[in-house]
């Protein structure tokens, strides 16, 4: 196994599985003309039983975090704060419990229609829930329902943000919390930023190649100081622990939230 797939997912904190329940996805790439399609979702449905049948019951993966809305409506969740660089992006850490039928039937998962047939163990959610508390919730409207999100952005200062978005139903839907740490990179302007990013409180760096920095403090409409920019030119650094919220760019676009503190430095 990759050493990197060890740091990435602190796998000697999961020494009670067996190595053989254990499964990596990666690099799952649609093409443009399909995407949108719910092509995505149809070909990770379509590998479920592929790796059931070779005993496989938890399923780790990183993705950006453009996607966790998808994922986590597939019942893949985060079990861990950070972003990690990859040669793919700046991405995040979930992991699915493919074995927790009952939890994947309650939030509608798509994995549920192909779950027959397959050993369940629903003490898997149980499991899920004691190691890893904080993230067991989710993340987004799908699995903390409208209330439940609302609610943790009002814990966070940011009621206004959720009255924006609610005004939107499927952009609401595609919206999601996530946690960035000191000294992480959480987006580069050639891959990431294709998400609108909106830093809910922490603090961060715009470090462009040219040497300019943009400090951001508490809340943060980062997108509007990557605009200016070109493909490549910059990254954002996370300078202590940050909360962040994706949304689609096309859907956040018109009503972003308008609330920066920034500082320029040559």
């Amino acid at each position: 196994m990759p050493q990197r797939y060890r740091d990435w997912f602190d796998l000697d904190d999961f020494r009670e599985l067996d190595r053989r329940e254990i499964a990596f996805t990666s690099r799952l790439i649609i093409d443009p003309a399909y995407r949108k399609s719910g092509a995505l979702t149809m070909m990770l449905v379509d590998a479920y039983p592929h790796v059931r049948r070779k005993g496989v019951t938890v399923v780790f993966m990183h993705t950006s975090p453009k996607l966790i809305g998808m994922y986590e409506r597939l019942g893949v969740q985060r079990f861990r704060d950070g972003v990690i660089d990859t040669d793919a992006g700046c991405d995040v850490m979930m992991l699915l419990t493919a074995d927790a039928h009952d939890w994947l039937a309650s939030i509608r998962s798509p994995f549920s229609l192909a779950t027959g047939g397959f050993p369940c163990n629903n003490a898997r959610r149980d499991w899920f829930a004691a190691k890893f508390p904080e993230h067991a919730a989710g993340t987004t409207p799908h699995l903390l329902g409208a209330a439940g999100f609302a609610d943790r952005l009002r814990q966070l200062g940011a009621s206004d943000v959720f009255e924006q978005l609610r005004s939107d139903p499927e952009r609401l839907s595609h919206t999601a919390l996530f946690v960035s740490r000191a000294g992480d990179i959480v987006a580069r302007s050639r891959d990431n930023f294709r998400s609108s990013l909106f830093q809910v409180s922490g603090a961060s760096e715009l470090r462009s190649t040219d040497g300019t920095v943009e400090r951001f403090t508490g809340r943060a409409d980062v997108d509007a100081f990557v605009t200016s920019r070109q493909a490549g030119d910059c990254e954002l650094i996370s300078t202590e622990r940050s909360v962040w919220l994706c949304m689609p760019p096309e859907r956040a676009k018109a009503e972003r939230p308008q609330t920066v503190v920034a500082e320029s430095c040559p």
